[in-house]
């Protein structure tokens, strides 16, 4: 029985992105940052490492088991509120989720739901096992914002917010900012930890992006595979090394 087209073309867009590495990754969430050609690329590196390596070891200390409950069970230990958004999505305002100034979570039901409506065409095909199920994704996306939950109570010390990009300095001036990329990449690692997860949760972009734009996340898709080739002939040049201490996004 052939394969209902829309799981063929998912299929194709998140094969290729299963064996994608950690630096790469990295450099995809740089690349979407406002201050990405301020930053070289062995910075870039530098700062994925610490993000990843920040995001597993506050999921370590969060205490709570680790699994597709843990981030509803963390939220409410922090006292956050999770709330739901009916608010529609477009082509050019995909947001899945969000963690507001007063604490509360909001996750957005309308992407959530035509991903569910996917999964159910995808059910019992050979080709399910690729995704993960719509109660891993919302656990993912809920475990992202909590991290930024975290981050703003931790502001002064957390690893995201004291790493710094110099602007510019005259004379004993200076002005230095955080850079938001260093808080997505630690994010997508807290959440892929605390859930026990085998995805990557940078994989919800093209993934979830698919239901609004397919050629929009083959766009997202072509950047990543891209950036991989990129850092491939770095490797082959002598220019970079395999991080220490990371492990490839896929396991």
């Amino acid at each position: 029985m052939p394969l209902p087209e829309q799981v063929a073309q998912r299929a194709e867009l998140i094969r290729p992105l299963l064996t994608i590495t950690d630096r790469a990754w990295g450099r995809y969430a740089f690349s979407r940052d406002i201050l990405r050609d301020r930053i070289p690329p062995e910075q870039q590196d530098a700062w994925t490492e610490g993000a990843i390596r920040c995001g597993r070891e506050w999921a370590a200390r969060c205490g709570v088991t680790p699994g597709p409950g843990a981030p509803d069970a963390l939220a409410a230990r922090l006292h956050l509120k999770v709330g739901q958004s009916d608010a529609p999505m477009t082509e050019k305002r995909a947001v899945f989720a969000a963690c507001l100034p007063d604490g509360e979570i909001l996750l957005m039901q309308e992407p959530l739901a035509r991903y569910r409506e996917f999964c159910a065409q995808a059910a019992g095909t050979d080709q399910a096992g690729l995704f993960p199920t719509p109660e891993e994704v919302r656990a993912l996306l809920l475990a992202h914002e909590v991290f930024h939950a975290i981050e703003e109570a931790n502001e002064s010390t957390i690893y995201t917010r004291t790493q710094k990009l110099r602007l510019w300095k005259i004379f004993g001036f200076a002005n230095d900012s955080t850079v938001r990329a260093i808080g997505e990449i630690a994010a997508m690692y807290f959440a892929k930890e605390l859930t026990g997860s085998r995805f990557n949760p940078f994989l919800l972009d093209p993934l979830l992006f698919a239901g609004y734009s397919l050629s929009g996340a083959k766009t997202i898709v072509c950047d990543i595979i891209g950036i991989a080739g990129k850092i491939s002939e770095e490797a082959h040049d002598g220019k970079v090394n395999q991080l220490p201490g990371v492990q490839q996004a896929q396991r």
